[in-house]
């Protein structure tokens, strides 16, 4: 299982990993994302985009996410549990406010 991964290439760097991966497609412009498939792979999906951010030299970085399904699914499942917790966290908080004025409100009446 792969987890999606980030990492940022500069252009020359880019252009040697997808000659390796056998991709002819051009680079994407900003905004598009190119999508490289590898069948019956561990890895089988990586994400390529250009970003706004540049090296060190000036150069723009291009973002790489590579990733397999089952990492995708696992992350989508970890991210519905966090969300799950938040919700859970929130309604709980509430709950615990409206009680604190409820019995504000019991108290100023008892007086």
């Amino acid at each position: 299982m792969c987890r999606p991964r980030e990492m940022l290439y500069t252009k020359a760097q880019l252009l040697l990993i997808l000659s390796g991966w056998e991709c002819t497609e051009p680079l994407p412009r900003k905004g598009f994302v190119v999508y490289v498939c590898f069948a019956g792979q561990v890895i089988d999906l990586a994400e390529v985009e250009k970003t706004m951010l540049k090296s060190d030299s000036g150069e723009v970085l291009w973002r790489v996410t590579i990733s397999s399904r089952a990492g995708r699914d696992f992350d989508a499942a970890v991210q519905e549990s966090h969300v799950m917790a938040y919700r859970m966290y929130r309604i709980e908080e509430c709950r615990r406010q409206n009680l604190v004025r409820h019995e504000a409100v019991q108290m100023s009446s008892r007086a």
